[in-house]
């Protein structure tokens, strides 16, 4: 509509008729909130104007004294709010402009839930239903110390639910622990490009395929406990493992899974058990065992073997047999039990980190000797070094207490050359080495080279150190 103009009212020009005629054709200016396509001529600061555009667009404006200020727009045709503007010209630096859904409760208590945005949509059968949902909720009204998280939820097959939350740091909704503290995020899981970066991952870790971390004795050698005489094996503290799973565009990929005080039951088949964990892609660990003894090798055809765990090497993937094929399986084994009667009647764990270090042996052994070393690593296929090292204990020729050799050599006899003590694996668990007929241990002088020297059994102690070498 156009606006009618605004008479000048004067009682000694105007008369009676006239002004009721002006007032009538004014009317529609009162009436319809001095809608037109243009600002009215008579405007005033402080009014507000609806701006016709077109049969479905309407924008209002108000007018501040020297240009106008729009409000919003709506559609006169199926009459709805399009749009709502919230303006600051503020050239300042703090915040505006601002918008306030303040809930002022009598009775504040912790779990309110305060003032929300949704975004609606339609369906496909034309119903309205909440697409989205922006909330907060207070957690604590202490004076001083309060409280709260922003809630974030969003429609997900036909259901609306709490996707994340916001305290001091941003937590997602499944991840245990809630609130992970400033600057953090906790989540039951990350992904860069579709690529899972939690604990089925291309990352970095020390050792592939091996129990990472767990209780340990004074030597260093894992101590996770459990008892014998029933069919139950229950470890004590937390162990963390890997599982492997070849490589990726990213890198090693690798299962990293925790547990605490994981149990084996069960455990009744007389003969050697083998205890395992199966890790999750969240890091939940499964404990199991089995009897068939895990093969570690470099490479080979899929063994289908039920119940059968194949470890191939060369491309770091473990797979499970289960009688017609073999599939892929994140599981790490953690140590063995032997059973007699129907009960566990001895445990033994796994070497940490894939790694074996001894406690050291007093005095170096004699001719002849043959050494015994239970390691514990849990497979026959061993590409590391198997070290004997051996440290002076009492000043020795040209060696100081302190000192260190590794892998001295040993004398069969006078008639063959020098070498390194012969080592034998023997087992998955074991491993022996021995001493020349002639003469036990050598070394070249510290000082000298090229001459030899007798190392005095009492000077010296000794211990055996193997890497699993992957």
């Amino acid at each position: 509509m156009t606006q009618n103009v605004l008479a000048t009212i004067d009682p000694n020009a105007m008369s009676g008729t006239a002004l009721a005629a002006w007032l009538e054709s004014f009317k529609a200016n009162i009436y319809s909130g001095n809608r037109g396509a243009a600002r009215p001529s008579y405007v005033v600061t402080g009014m507000i104007w609806p701006k016709s555009i077109s049969s479905t667009s309407e924008e209002l404006y108000c007018y501040d004294g020297s240009g106008d200020i729009l409000l919003g727009s709506f559609n006169p045709t199926d009459h709805t709010l399009v749009a709502l503007l919230l303006k600051s010209l503020d050239p300042g630096a703090t915040y505006g402009p601002d918008l306030l859904l303040d809930r002022a409760s009598p009775s504040p208590a912790a779990s309110d839930i305060l003032g929300a945005v949704r975004w609606g949509m339609r369906n496909a059968s034309a119903a309205q239903v909440i697409a989205a949902l922006d909330t907060a909720e207070i957690l604590d009204t202490t004076a001083g110390s309060e409280d709260a998280r922003r809630i974030f939820q969003s429609i997900v097959a036909g259901s609306l639910a709490t996707r994340m939350m916001m305290g001091a740091g941003l937590y997602m909704t499944g991840a245990t622990g809630g609130d992970p503290g400033a600057g953090k995020i906790n989540a039951t899981g990350l992904q860069v490009n579709g690529v899972d970066l939690s604990a089925t991952a291309a990352k970095s870790v020390p050792v592939r395929q091996t129990v990472l971390s767990g209780p340990v004795d004074s030597n260093g050698l894992p101590s996770f406990g459990g008892s014998t005489g029933s069919t139950t094996v229950t470890a004590s503290g937390a162990i963390v493992a890997t599982a492997a799973n070849g490589a990726g565009a990213s890198g090693a990929v690798d299962r990293v899974g925790a547990i605490t005080n994981p149990s084996w039951t069960g455990l009744s088949t007389n003969g050697t058990m083998y205890l395992y964990l199966d890790i999750a892609a969240d890091g939940t660990c499964t404990p199991g065992a089995g009897t068939l003894t895990p093969t570690y090798r470099p490479g080979g055809a899929d063994v289908v073997t039920a119940n059968q765990f194949t470890f191939n090497v060369q491309e770091m993937v473990g797979k499970v047999g289960n009688g017609s094929s073999a599939a892929q399986t994140y599981r790490v084994y953690v140590g063995e039990v032997t059973v007699a009667g129907g009960v566990v009647t001895a445990i033994t764990w796994y070497a940490i980190q894939g790694r074996y270090v001894s406690a050291f042996a007093a005095t170096l052994p004699g001719t002849s000797a043959a050494i015994t070393v239970t390691h514990n690593l849990g497979a026959k296929f061993v590409i590391g070094r198997i070290i004997i090292q051996v440290e002076c204990t009492t000043t020795d020729g040209t060696y100081a207490v302190g000192d260190i050799v590794y892998d001295p050599d040993t004398d069969m006899s006078t008639n063959y050359a020098t070498s390194k003590p012969p080592k034998s694996i023997t087992g998955p668990n074991t491993l022996i080495w021995t001493t020349g007929n002639f003469g036990a241990f050598y070394s070249n002088s510290k000082t000298a080279g090229g001459v030899r020297v007798v190392l005095t059994a009492a000077s010296w102690k000794s211990r055996t150190i193997i890497n699993r070498g992957w």
